[in-house]
């Protein structure tokens, strides 16, 4: 068989100039129904592709058998923008890992947030403790400004100055500087209802008391005075013995404003 026919064809698409060599094979038992149009109409769809050579029925464009039928040269078409869209879709996807790796690390090492319900239940805790610790109006240990005024509505011990020695309602010696203490002459600020059960820390509330009988009165309110004296802590302290101890604490002596003795340098 020979060729009977070496078309060149200029095709103009989209503005573009392209240049298709195709040689064509008239067969009698191939495809009568081929036309150099078909060939025209496909190369148009398939700007980048050339004709490299014609055997018998079958044109091969690029190593793929093309079919001389438009139709098939049509959905030859389609496939290969399928396989663009695969191309394109898996280079994409490596970028795409990246970014959802990044933003899953970025995610799990942020710290968790704090849930409302957390927060709540914490401010709830502090306000209850801080009513029942540290509330201005209603401490549970007496203000200073109260302990002052407390210390200084106790009986006086005569002849000793009232700022360092007092006796608490039982006549027990208590010694200033001595607070919180088991000794005979230590001494608490007792509340006379006790906190517990109601009692405020003011100065109506208070009273000066021997620490070893507080901590046996505890907070029980129908305790007797006979029973509180049983459970004082006696001890018999000369005038001398007071002496010792201002100076141990104070570094002198001083003696009530009612006093003519002599004066410890």
């Amino acid at each position: 068989m020979g060729f009977r026919n070496l078309y060149l064809v200029l095709i103009l698409t989209f503005g573009k100039v392209i240049v298709v060599f195709g040689v064509a094979k008239v067969i009698d038992s191939g495809n009568p129904n081929f036309k150099i149009g078909d060939l025209v109409w496909g190369m148009t769809g398939w700007e980048e592709y050339s004709v490299i050579t014609a055997t018998e029925s079958l044109f091969k464009i690029q190593h793929t058998d093309l079919p001389l039928s438009t139709q098939d040269c049509w959905q030859l078409h389609k496939q290969k923008q399928n396989k663009k869209k695969m191309r394109a879709t898996k280079l994409a996807s490596p970028k795409r890992r990246n970014k959802t790796h990044s933003s899953s690390s970025s995610i799990s090492t942020a710290p968790p947030p704090k849930s409302s319900s957390t927060i709540l239940d914490t401010e709830f805790v502090s306000e209850e403790l801080s009513l029942y610790q540290t509330t201005p109006y209603n401490p549970r240990s007496f203000p200073y400004s109260v302990k002052q005024q407390c210390w200084e509505k106790a009986e006086k011990v005569k002849g000793r100055d009232p700022d360092r020695w007092r006796r608490d309602v039982l006549g027990n010696t208590l010694f200033r500087k001595l607070v919180g203490c088991p000794g005979c002459l230590c001494h608490d600020y007792d509340h006379i209802v006790p906190f517990s059960k109601g009692g405020q820390s003011t100065l109506e509330n208070c009273q000066v008391l021997q620490a070893t009988v507080n901590r046996s009165k505890g907070n029980r309110t129908e305790i007797s005075k006979a029973d509180l004296i049983q459970k004082s802590s006696y001890c018999r302290v000369s005038g001398r013995d007071m002496d010792l101890l201002e100076l141990s604490a104070y570094g002198n002596v001083r003696r009530g404003q009612d006093d003519g003795g002599c004066r410890i340098q």
